[in-house]
């Protein structure tokens, strides 16, 4: 997890972040990707080590606003 640098972190996350703020996008997610998804993204939110990286303030809040959109996104859908 700590092998790759917060700037990666960010990337993958803002390329995820515009992903779903796009309906068309976020509906093709597969059904069976968005639980997996979400569970990774739990993981990330409840380790502890994330606070200690560089930037992790700022990651945590990504990582947040990502599982808002993602959330948002799936109940739009019901």
């Amino acid at each position: 997890m700590f092998s790759i640098p917060s700037r990666s972190c960010k990337y993958v996350l803002n390329t995820l972040m515009q992903t779903f703020q796009s309906k068309n996008l976020a509906h093709a997610a597969k059904e069976s990707t968005v639980p997996i998804l979400i569970t990774e993204l739990l993981l990330w939110l409840l380790d502890e080590r994330v606070p200690r990286m560089d930037d992790g303030s700022q990651l945590l809040k990504a990582l947040n606003v990502l599982m808002l959109k993602i959330l948002v996104s799936l109940l739009l859908e019901i």
